[in-house]
């Protein structure tokens, strides 16, 4: 976190016209450079560990043909899935994610459906 600041800080040249304005507008207009950056290196980052696990679980189903299982996306958490657990032998058709924004989802494999959502008392 801190390392990521201070090299997102550095890496962001001072501008000639912000010499001349207001000092708040100046710390203003800094501030709104290192947040673009920052959230530009987490969406980059984000979207790779992503492609990884996606590429590991295709690389899985296709080496095990016996699993019988398709990929699919299912949409219902705010923020990115952390974990996931499902029935190791096939049995229950069921998964469960769980969350960064403190969500636990149980989807019905079948039809992609949210079945239970259950949200953590902060």
């Amino acid at each position: 976190g801190k390392r990521l600041l201070a090299a997102a800080q550095e890496s962001i040249p001072k501008s000639d016209d912000e010499e001349d304005g207001d000092e708040s507008d100046k710390e203003e207009a800094q501030q709104l450079k290192i947040h673009n950056k920052l959230m530009g290196k987490i969406v980059q980052l984000e979207g790779k560990y992503r492609f990884r696990l996606a590429n590991k679980l295709r690389d899985y189903i296709s080496k095990h043909k016996d699993i019988n299982c398709k990929i699919k996306t299912i949409r219902g958490h705010r923020l990115s899935v952390t974990c996931m657990a499902m029935d190791p032998t096939g049995k229950d058709r069921y998964v469960i994610t769980g969350s960064k924004d403190g969500s636990i989802i149980k989807w019905d494999l079948n039809t992609g459906k949210k079945v239970k959502k259950v949200w953590h008392a902060w």
